[in-house]
């Protein structure tokens, strides 16, 4: 459980920094996975 918190803190971050639009739709759909992960496994 906690690597899935520690990906989910470094998409977030990348997220913020990333300026190229289709990349950052990616990275999104990524946290939005993750996040549904984290709510199942708790």
């Amino acid at each position: 459980m906690n690597l899935i918190y520690l990906e989910l803190v470094k998409l977030v971050d990348d997220y913020y920094r990333c300026e190229n639009d289709t990349l950052k739709k990616e990275i999104l759909h990524d946290i939005q996975l993750l996040t549904k992960a984290v709510c199942l496994t708790e």
